[in-house]
């Protein structure tokens, strides 16, 4: 996430700069995550690949690789020719309350985002962290309270990964507060690590549960 991120500030960067002698020059980037475990061929085959994408794609752009399914759903997020955070359709639960803080969460990440890209000063940025953090306790708190009424089988362990999060969110936002933590870090573990991998693995497992009572219902 934030070395694509990196790599469309180098993109725009070499876009506006004016090389003497050569006019103008723009540059692909393929990016590629490591993972565990994985030989360093395989990681440089995968970036390779995402390169040549982007060269295919018409140049002058970031491609991303996502081979996995969880990763392609991931991947999906970003759309990075506007670098923001897209909302599908296929991340509705049907139930209206929690579809609309998510897509708030997605709204609040987004600006974010731009306050990443732009450079803005922490005083600046602060009160959109703690918008962010106050809206995600309140949908923590009401999504806990709906799958425990449905009788979701997994309530319990999806609770303690919200305060797995919750715990990870403050000791990061007392970073970045401190000067200890660049914004760009905070965004990918509030943006990417909550909000988009937590949403689109974990809050999924009972979407189905959901659905089937509305189903019922009407």
């Amino acid at each position: 996430m934030i070395a694509s991120l990196l790599a469309e500030r180098i993109r725009k960067a070499i876009v506006a700069f004016e090389f003497p002698g050569v006019g103008d020059v723009t540059a692909s980037f393929g990016v590629a995550e490591y993972r565990e475990d994985e030989p360093w061929e395989s990681w440089l085959c995968r970036s390779d690949a995402a390169l040549y994408a982007a060269k295919e794609g018409g140049r002058n752009r970031v491609v991303t690789d996502a081979c996995g399914a969880d990763e392609a759903d991931e991947a999906e997020l970003l759309d990075l020719a506007f670098l923001r955070l897209v909302w599908r359709s296929t991340y509705e639960s049907g139930h209206a309350l929690l579809d609309t803080q998510h897509r708030n969460l997605f709204e609040h990440a987004n600006n974010l985002l731009i306050a990443v890209i732009g450079e803005r000063p922490t005083d600046e940025v602060a009160p959109q962290i703690e918008a962010l953090v106050a809206d995600l306790l309140d949908h923590f708190r009401d999504e806990e309270a709906l799958f425990r009424s449905i009788g979701y089988s997994g309530a319990d362990e999806h609770a303690q990964t919200h305060q797995g999060l919750i715990d990870r969110a403050g000791e990061l936002v007392a970073n970045f507060t401190s000067g200890e933590l660049a914004l760009g870090d905070l965004f990918n573990f509030l943006a990417y690590d909550v909000v988009a991998k937590h949403m689109l693995s974990e809050d999924r497992k009972f979407f189905g549960q959901v659905q089937a009572i509305r189903d019922t219902a009407g």
